[in-house]
């Protein structure tokens, strides 16, 4: 019954996806969605500037229109009405995985609005407001120690390039840790932060490969190497 509902549950989300996209190309101008379509298929025909102009702009743009995140009268008032406490935090240097995770992980699609951040060292409580700073240092944080400073979560090849444990070697409170990564780095998208981490091709193949609209991308013999040199 339980394995019924998850599968329900992520047709479902499937479904939704598909119709966001749907009304995504309906409001495109021809231009844009003839683009969109070469961007999916041929994605080194449009120049880099202009894939994450669009991605910034019109798909993380809509979303972000969709919950009021950039409007802050838009975004008090959705407060109000799903209830929803306003998302703050205080998080020790030296803990950032396990408070971040704490305070953020059960907070779901909310974990895309502002955060209010307070850092925490040896000697206290450190000195600062976040304007949107504090956030993009708690972004760049976290996904510091948690890709390359956890080798219970995950390892890197000869090229210092991080993937995922196996699966067989990932306990199940791991397991919860590393999808809490994958939120990280999906707000790191959602708010335009760099972060000084660079995956195995064959781990981004993976990743990408989980969105069916575009298709996905199927990884090749020749990126084998980046999982195992040998």
């Amino acid at each position: 019954v339980l394995k019924t509902a998850k599968l329900r549950d992520q047709s479902s989300e499937i479904v939704d996806r598909f119709i966001e996209r749907k009304k995504l190309m309906r409001q495109a101008s021809k231009r844009q969605i003839q683009k969109f379509q070469i961007m999916g298929k041929f994605p080194s025909f449009i120049s880099f500037e202009e894939r994450v102009h669009w991605f910034q702009n019109v798909l993380i743009g809509k979303e972000k229109e969709r919950l009021g995140v950039d409007n802050d009268d838009f975004w008090l008032s959705w407060v109000r009405r799903t209830n929803m406490p306003r998302i703050e935090a205080t998080i020790s240097r030296n803990n950032v995985l396990l408070d971040s995770f704490n305070a953020f992980d059960f907070l779901g699609e909310k974990f895309k609005g502002k955060l209010s951040l307070t850092f925490t060292n040896e000697f206290g409580e450190e000195a600062g407001i976040d304007g949107g700073g504090l956030t993009k240092e708690f972004l760049t944080s976290v996904t510091a120690n948690g890709f390359l400073e956890h080798p219970e979560l995950f390892t890197e090849n000869v090229d210092h390039e991080v993937f995922c444990k196996p699966y067989n070697k990932i306990t199940q409170n791991n397991y919860k840790l590393i999808r809490f990564m994958g939120k990280c780095l999906g707000k790191c998208l959602y708010e335009n932060v760099l972060i000084d981490v660079q995956f195995a091709p064959f781990f981004l193949n993976k990743l990408l490969k989980c969105d069916r609209f575009a298709g996905g991308y199927k990884s090749s013999l020749d990126e084998l190497s980046s999982m195992d040199s040998i």
